[in-house]
């Protein structure tokens, strides 16, 4: 955009910057306007093909479809004087005229050649369309993805755009404003803007255009959804607009729609139980989709087998009361998900986290695996921060991906995997006062330095919470792992260190 774009306006001042229309300059009508501050778009000659964002007193980004450069810009007499801020011995000079406190016009950013007399570029103020009071709020879901991808609109004019892949997550931060119907986008690691129709299909579809990669499909269409992650007692569940993504085993699933309900509601007697019936709508690696019907009513389908993944409806909430109808949105479903051939697909691993300075227990992750090994080998791959570095923990027999965070040099890296740790106040702890001792000891997995560290007084501080002694009794003869996480080195601060701990059933 750079090239085309300052080749038409370097030709345009060389040919016609001398150029002095005197009617034009006959209509200028003297209007109090300092420089312009805010977004404006242009209305004519091309209705919204334009944006001119003035940041500051001092800064200017133009913006069309192919992007947005930014300029340094002067407004002297009836002229506006721009400065690439990428080479700024790219100097350009355009008649700017004030038309009223709300709109100006500018010489034409898309000359023709030849062009005589020059024409005009109108820009108002007025009409930017704010973000309507929370349209674009909460996480929209890509309709087609079987890893998850989203946008999380968290705030008016800031969103990230996320990634879910097996055993993996990503996010990006970016910034972003709406103006008639298009959506300008600036994600932070690479601060160029560019421009995407938005076009609302209803309150919870929106298509947004040229957001992909895949020339083939260059229109993506979002659901609103609330995107959960979490299972509970081995069970997934999930209610209106809610999708559930599973990190192990690489699926989406949500509840399409209550086809029935015909159950017999509480307190009438009825001849038979009755059936309600749930359509779910799940995509699996590979993108394959599929649509599904399960029933309450055991005479009924209850369950079925999709890519090696036995899916079971346990409930399906509210049960019928008499009188009262359920709305769709009311309903929820638990489902059961396991392996074919018995197999769970949790194989569970256990994460404590201990402050390294106080050796005070902050919290853990209980992490679904989905295949098993009565061997537990804990293999890493490390990094060197240089400025920015890493440390990935895998569970070698099975493949899986236990722990991932970045060591930042002087600086301050973050916990990328497992995310969603619960807080030490959510972990039961025993009252006794006995205490309980890993029969075969300790592995430090990652210990590069060979420091040495008491390993006895760390666990000390974990031994009586309620889970960790539940892993030991279901394993009794393992070796508890750990390592310590560093996420600052350098000048870094000892504080933010970590005692990452592993136990396994």
């Amino acid at each position: 955009m750079k090239t085309i774009k300052l080749i038409s306006i370097l030709f345009f001042v060389a040919v016609f910057c001398s150029c002095k229309l005197a009617n034009l300059q006959d209509e200028v009508k003297e209007v109090a306007f300092t420089n312009p501050l805010g977004f404006y778009t242009e209305i004519s000659p091309v209705e919204s093909r334009t944006g001119m964002n003035f940041i500051d007193e001092r800064k200017v980004l133009i913006i069309t479809s192919g992007g947005a450069d930014e300029f340094e810009y002067e407004i002297i007499d009836n002229n506006i004087k721009l400065i690439a801020i990428w080479d700024k011995s790219l100097v350009t000079t355009l008649s700017f005229r004030v038309i009223d406190n709300s709109k100006f016009e500018i010489e034409n950013l898309y000359p023709s050649i030849p062009e005589d007399p020059p024409t005009y570029m109108v820009f108002e103020q007025g009409n930017v369309k704010k973000p309507e009071s929370g349209i674009l709020k909460g996480a929209w879901v890509d309709k087609e993805s079987f890893g998850l991808q989203f946008i999380d609109f968290f705030s008016d004019n800031q969103a990230r755009f996320g990634m879910y892949g097996k055993n993996f997550e990503r996010y990006d931060t970016l910034e972003y404003r709406l103006f008639d119907n298009q959506i300008a986008i600036k994600f932070l690691s690479d601060n160029q803007e560019t421009i995407h129709n938005l076009i609302k299909i209803d309150d919870e579809t929106i298509e947004i255009s040229d957001f992909t990669v895949i020339p083939e499909n260059p229109n993506k269409t979002y659901l609103k959804r609330d995107i959960i992650t979490e299972t509970h007692n081995d069970t997934i569940v999930i209610g209106h607009h809610q999708i559930y993504y599973d990190f192990s085993n690489d699926f989406r699933i949500e509840i399409d729609s209550v086809l029935n309900d015909s159950r017999c509601p509480t307190g009438v007697l009825c001849d038979w139980e009755g059936n309600a019936a749930v359509r779910l709508d799940l995509i699996v690696t590979g993108n394959y989709h599929y649509q599904f019907t399960l029933n309450t009513n055991r005479k009924f389908q209850t369950d079925t087998v999709i890519n090696d993944i036995k899916f079971e409806l346990v409930e399906l909430a509210p049960y019928p009361e008499d009188g009262k109808g359920i709305a769709q949105k009311d309903y929820s479903v638990k489902i059961l998900a396991s392996k074919v051939g018995g197999n769970p697909i949790k194989s569970n691993v256990l994460l404590l986290k201990v402050d390294y300075t106080t050796y005070t227990f902050e919290g853990g992750k209980e992490l679904d695996l989905d295949k098993s090994s009565d061997a537990f080998t804990i293999t890493n791959e490390y990094l060197d921060p240089g400025d920015f570095g890493s440390i990935k923990l895998f569970y070698s027999e099975i493949g899986e991906t236990l722990f991932y965070g970045t060591i930042i040099w002087a600086g301050s890296g973050e916990i990328l995997y497992p995310k969603n740790w619960l807080l030490a106040e959510n972990f039961d702890r025993a009252l006794t006062d006995d205490y309980i001792f890993p029969a075969n000891g300790f592995e430090d997995v990652f210990n590069p330095n060979g420091a040495i560290f008491d390993y006895q007084k760390i666990w000390g501080h974990v031994q009586n919470v309620i889970k960790a002694r539940e892993y030991l009794k279901s394993n009794p003869k393992q070796v508890v792992k750990l390592f310590l996480y560093t996420p600052s080195v350098g000048s870094g601060n000892p504080e933010e260190w970590k005692w990452i701990i592993f136990l396994k059933k």
